[in-house]
């Protein structure tokens, strides 16, 4: 299945760049007119944060010769990550949970996918031998999240850290 997963990671990197389009215009639709835009944008959020999971699991096999340490860190944040936004924004989709309990938990399982993008953007050009990367590509690559870092912590700072999203989820999967 793992195989399988990765075989297709660039099938599932397409449907994840879709989902993302249709999430940003179904919430962008949802601030401007209400209604059922704000459901559907939580349900496609769920399908691209799973269809990125093969996507992470092939960046994981391919940079693991090269930074194995670095790359399974990321790997093992974003997978995790991503597995507990799905399930946090299907929880909400059921009404499970309410939108409040998970703002905050979902933000940071977002910023934590970037920080995973962020790991891969720094291995992928300075690891991989073959093809050459400028070194103006790669600093571009570190330099736009850093600036994205920049601007995620000092959020994350004055949202508080989550102490408590297992006990959201939980409670979430006991009322299904």
């Amino acid at each position: 299945m793992i195989d399988f997963l990765i075989q297709n990671s660039d099938k599932f990197a397409y449907l994840a760049g879709t989902a993302s389009v249709l999430s940003f215009l179904t919430i962008l639709i949802f601030f401007a007119v209400g209604g059922i835009f704000g459901p559907i944008n939580d349900a496609i959020s769920v399908f691209q944060f799973l269809f990125l999971v093969p996507v992470a699991l092939a960046l994981y096999r391919l940079l693991n010769p090269y930074a194995q340490t670095l790359s399974f860190i990321a790997a093992a944040l974003g997978i995790t990550a991503m597995l507990i936004f799905a399930i946090l924004q299907a929880l909400l989709v059921f009404r499970q949970v309410r939108f409040e309990q998970t703002f905050t938990y979902v933000l940071l399982m977002t910023g934590t996918v970037g920080v995973w993008w962020l790991i891969v953007s720094i291995i992928l050009p300075f690891r991989i031998p073959t093809p050459p990367v400028p070194m103006s590509t790669k600093w571009s690559l570190v330099s736009m999240h850093i600036l994205g870092a920049a601007v995620l912590v000092p959020l994350l700072v004055v949202i508080g850290l989550p102490k408590n999203i297992g006990n959201v989820i939980l409670n979430g999967v006991k009322n299904l």
